[in-house]
């Protein structure tokens, strides 16, 4: 069954299942969990359904772990029917690579695949599989204000009504950072820089955003980029960062790319504080970028394990890295997992080390960290 599961873990060698949400028939992919700034008790769960539309669907949780759930969505949206959530698209507009799709794309997913919600909640940043990167306002979901639950995005008026509460910033449909085509790969995720707001806005000024794309036959993959966010409605580019396996030139037979290697070079999951983030990277490992100028990020950490030899079922048949899930830090100590090799422990000596918390946990599909306090 498709469900949200919450648990007592006051005994954690022995956690206790005290509610269940159920999606029903529909299919969770990722999720944000919220904790209202406000009401230390009052929870959102943010989940991107991948299966059916409305995409983006959030429940309240109250006073877990025995409290009121809600089984009914508080809110959602989607971009349909403006955006289809599938849509036919033509090969052709697909550029070539080194090795080149079997088959050329001729339908985009519009789905919703990630979303992260920092801080007061305000606001929602979108990464919608095919159809790019966009931001929500979410004000009165937030302040838990009486707002209209169910956006559906019919043309360039739906998302003009304040009282919403789901309202795409730019209530045009098509005002989105799309990728693909004519570049192979999904928007994946997109999370906001802690710590550093917009003179104009008071809301994050910086975001970064990742790619992903799937396919040991293909390169290069996927990059990152960072946005600037002054103006909310236009979200612009600022700068890229790449692997160096990943960039063009590097594919090649023979080369770091070559498909024989049964390697992916697609970014994926992001820890971001305000000058420095991780990032887990498939077969580039984890990965550590500078940036306090965002406009030039630089790298500054790199950890590539080595294969385990002796592995039961390897990840997708391949005896690479895979570095897939969400890095996390816990009391100044990096943990990561690769999916053949298992748990890694990582002390991060570069630039700006001193800036890391050396106390609580953080994980950047949260807004809050575990000391009881805040961080």
């Amino acid at each position: 069954m498709n469900n949200f599961q919450i648990y007592d873990i006051t005994d954690c060698r022995h956690p206790v299942l005290t509610g269940t949400i159920s999606l029903g028939a529909s299919t969770p992919h990722e999720f944000f969990l919220w904790r209202d700034p406000v009401n230390s008790g009052r929870f959102l769960i943010y989940a991107s359904v991948n299966s059916d539309e409305p995409s983006l669907r959030v429940y309240e949780v109250l006073n877990p772990p025995h409290g009121s759930l809600s089984a009914t969505p508080v809110a959602t949206f989607t971009l349909s029917p403006a955006v289809p959530a599938t849509e036919p698209v033509d090969p052709a507009d697909y550029a070539d690579d080194n090795f080149v799709f079997t088959t050329k794309p001729t339908t985009q997913g519009n789905s919703l695949h990630s979303m992260s919600v920092p801080g007061n909640g305000k606001r929602v940043y979108m990464a919608n599989s095919d159809a790019g990167y966009f931001i929500l306002d979410s004000s009165r979901l937030a302040a838990r204000l009486p707002c209209t639950p169910n956006t559906v995005t019919v043309d360039a008026n739906s998302n003009k009504d304040p009282n919403l509460c789901l309202r795409k910033i730019n209530p045009d449909p098509q005002a989105r950072i799309d990728h693909s085509p004519p570049f192979g790969g999904i928007h994946h995720s997109i999370y906001t820089v802690p710590g550093r707001s917009a003179p104009n806005t008071g809301f994050p000024e910086y975001a970064i955003s990742a790619g992903e794309r799937n396919g040991t036959t293909t390169c290069p993959w996927t990059p990152g980029q960072i946005l600037e966010l002054s103006d909310e409605k236009s979200p612009q580019i600022i700068a890229q960062y790449m692997v160096p396996e990943n960039l063009a030139e590097n594919c090649f037979v023979g080369g770091p790319g070559d498909p024989a290697l049964q390697r992916e070079f697609s970014t994926h999951q992001l820890l971001v504080f305000p000058n420095l983030f991780f990032q887990s990277w498939y077969s580039a490992g984890l990965r550590a970028w500078d940036i306090s100028n965002p406009w030039l990020p630089m790298e500054v950490g790199v950890f590539v394990l080595k294969p385990e030899a002796q592995v039961v079922e390897r990840f997708r048949n391949s005896p690479d890295v895979w570095t897939w899930p969400f890095p996390f830090l816990r009391n100044g100590l990096v943990y990561m997992c690769d999916e053949n090799s298992g748990l890694y422990i990582l002390k991060y000596k570069g630039a700006r080390a001193g800036e890391l918390p050396r106390h609580g946990t953080f994980l950047s599909n949260t807004n809050f960290c575990s000391l009881p306090n805040g961080c």
